[in-house]
């Protein structure tokens, strides 16, 4: 009967008279508090809950520690487990998953490192994520073990007498958010909301309903009684939509506090004595809504840095720094960048100084940066984070994604929460254990998102490269990132990665539009990331049976291109809202019509409608942005905005 069991959990084919829906058959005893969340991950899991003719039967018990146990012996399994039901999610895959390699006996025991344990998802940067993407996410990390799930919105969210308040930009209504917290809960899961009550305010700022509560760029302008009534009326809202007491109210990354209109109507103050007032301020309005402030912890170091630098673990406080944050307000110490365990260690230290206060940890699955998730690094900086983490008794973490408008998508971080979930219970970094545990969850093989951050990567150096969106966005002509790409076949590596990824399309449909648009990409840039240099070493030599073939490739690139935006339109459009997919239609665009172009400027030189290509005659120099000086050699990191890559013009 086992076998039967193992045959369905691989999709192996059964008789359809013993399995009609190819589902096992499966009786859990004394599981009426699991009941729901049985409900809602059953199908994930591959099985059919029932109260006859079961082929497998699970006890449930249950424990006061925080801990987790699975059992099986033949056709009976027991769970016993403590500390809420992500720990019974995740010894339900567990169990499942032994199953499905063919085991009839196991035991196993875990006890997690962490109270808490998470996804973080930004929603704030163009890209809305569906609540019925959401919903399938928290079921996947669910089953990892996870238990809370932060859904960082900026003005992503309705607000009273704001009709301007992320207008146009996919803003979730009360009621989808009022959806997604009972959906969370059912699973076990917190639905944390993280909003701003300080920096981070741009895009609300930038219009004309937003300026009076604009101190400068990002940063709302405090002390205004305006500015206390918009921030009640978002508390307002989080309050009616979620369940949870816990709030994020940013006050991250506020370097222009005090430098705007505030400065205009009260003068030079030090920022950290406007910052702590407004702390104080907002944190008493948490306080009479019965909620419980979390804060990042940034603006501390840097006010306190002479040079402004986010995390100096040698920054001094002074006393006029310590034990101004509010004993009730959580730290959190967020930090994506460090790969050394001694950084993290004493920058936990550090926090101490700060105040006697409740400290967690963020770290980051680095999906903003480039073309694809770059989880060298992620897997690097989360297994020295979470190992000080667990060192020093930090008792929540969690892995935050943010947006970038360009290739990734946040689906493809799952991978990196499931090395969060597996460091969490089992206390160390095993990438095998990794990429089973994903294959069973996910569908995926973990190896698959690991390796997409090589389109990424066309020197194949030691140092940090991220040259995806430089590669996609640089002009054919202009070429300001052409001295970067003169030692590099691009046609060679990224060929090799179209090959190498040209029948991986998925195993579900969570992931295959990631995968499609990867795949296009790839195609795309082996005949575009060199392309400038091939054109103007062409171009030098006067090589016109050369210029003959690349303005082949030229036309080429151009339907590469619309294939590539078509197929990103189609990913944007099942993972979010509409709303913002008009900035990628904007980049691709510029980027078709460019390529238009080049092909017309070589077609008019060739035919000798033109007696030069100015644009090819100047010289080629090496990317004039300080992201890239400090790289070695002609690798590539990143710049800030699409424009930056595309022309040295004003845009």
């Amino acid at each position: 009967m086992l076998d039967k069991c193992r045959r369905v959990c691989n999709n192996e084919s059964v008789e359809p008279k013993e399995e009609r829906e190819n589902l096992m058959k499966v009786r859990f005893i004394d599981a009426s508090r699991e009941k729901e969340s049985l409900a809602l991950l059953s199908a994930d899991l591959g099985i059919a809950v029932t109260e006859e003719n079961e082929v497998l039967t699970v006890r449930v018990e249950h424990s006061d520690a925080d801990a987790l146990t699975v059992a099986l012996d033949g056709e009976h399994a027991t769970i016993t487990y403590g500390g809420g039901l992500s720990r019974f999610h995740r010894a339900l895959g567990i169990l499942f998953e032994a199953i499905k390699e063919g085991k009839t006996s196991f035991h196993k025991k875990e006890t997690p490192s962490f109270e808490k344990n998470g996804y973080y998802l930004d929603v704030s940067r163009n890209a809305v994520m569906r609540p019925s993407v959401i919903k399938e996410i928290m079921r996947k990390i669910a089953l990892m073990g996870m238990n809370t799930f932060w859904l960082y919105m900026e003005d992503m969210y309705e607000i009273e007498n704001e009709p301007y308040f992320g207008h146009m930009r996919g803003r979730y209504t009360k009621a989808e958010l009022k959806e997604l917290d009972a959906y969370a809960l059912s699973l076990g899961i917190e639905l944390v909301p993280a909003i701003q009550c300080l920096g981070h305010m741009e895009r609300f700022l930038s219009g004309e309903s937003g300026a009076k509560y604009r101190d400068q760029g990002a940063v709302l302008l405090v002390g205004e009684e305006s500015t206390y009534d918009l921030i009640s009326r978002m508390l307002a809202t989080v309050t009616e939509c979620f369940t949870t007491k816990r709030l994020i109210i940013g006050f991250d990354e506020a370097g222009g506090l005090g430098r705007g209109a505030y400065f205009k109507k009260h003068g030079y103050r030090e920022q950290i004595d406007i910052y702590c007032e407004h702390l104080n301020r907002v944190v008493d309005m948490t306080r009479e809504r019965g909620l419980d402030p979390i804060i990042f912890s940034d603006m501390f170091f840097s006010t306190a840095d002479p040079a402004g630098g986010y995390y100096n673990p040698n920054v001094v406080f002074s006393e006029h720094i310590k034990g101004r944050v509010p004993k009730d307000v959580t730290l959190c110490y967020w930090d994506y960048n460090n790969g050394s365990y001694e950084m993290y260690d004493g920058m936990i230290k550090k926090h101490r100084e700060i105040g006697d206060n409740k400290i967690i940890f963020a770290g980051g699955i680095w999906t903003w940066v480039g073309a694809a998730t770059y989880y060298s690094l992620s897997i690097k900086n989360t297994e020295q984070a979470l190992t000080a983490c667990r060192n020093h008794g930090i008792k929540e973490v969690f892995a935050t994604t943010w947006h970038d408008v360009c290739l990734s998508f946040r689906v493809t971080a799952l991978a990196g929460c499931q090395m969060f979930a597996e460091m969490d219970y089992t206390g160390a970094y095993d990438e095998e254990a990794v990429r089973r545990r994903f294959a069973f969850i996910c569908g995926e093989d973990a190896r698959d998102l690991w390796d997409m951050e090589e389109i990424d990567q066309p020197h194949k150096a030691d140092a940090r490269e991220i040259a995806g969106p430089a590669l996609l966005y640089n002009d054919p002509l202009i070429g300001l990132l052409d001295w970067h790409m003169q030692d590099v076949d691009g046609r060679a590596h990224y060929g090799a990665i179209a090959r190498k990824y040209k029948d991986k399309k998925g195993n579900s449909p969570l992931f295959a539009p990631a995968f499609n648009v990867f795949r296009h990409a790839a195609a795309f840039l082996a005949l575009k990331a060199d392309f400038g240099v091939r054109l103007k070493a062409a171009y030098d030599a006067g090589d016109r049976e050369a210029l003959k073939a690349l303005l082949d490739d030229c036309r080429l690139m151009g339907a590469r291109c619309e294939a590539l935006r078509r197929a990103h339109r189609e990913a944007w459009l099942y993972y979010n809202k509409p709303f913002g997919l008009e900035t990628v239609d904007a980049r691709y665009g510029a980027i078709t019509a460019r390529i238009d172009t080049a092909a017309y400027r070589i077609e008019c030189y060739l035919k000798g409608e033109a007696d030069a290509l100015e644009e090819l005659a100047e010289d080629r120099l090496k990317f004039n942005y300080s992201d890239f000086g400090e790289r070695r050699e002609r690798t590539m990191y990143y710049a800030n905005t699409f424009a930056q890559y595309l022309t040295p013009g004003r845009f």
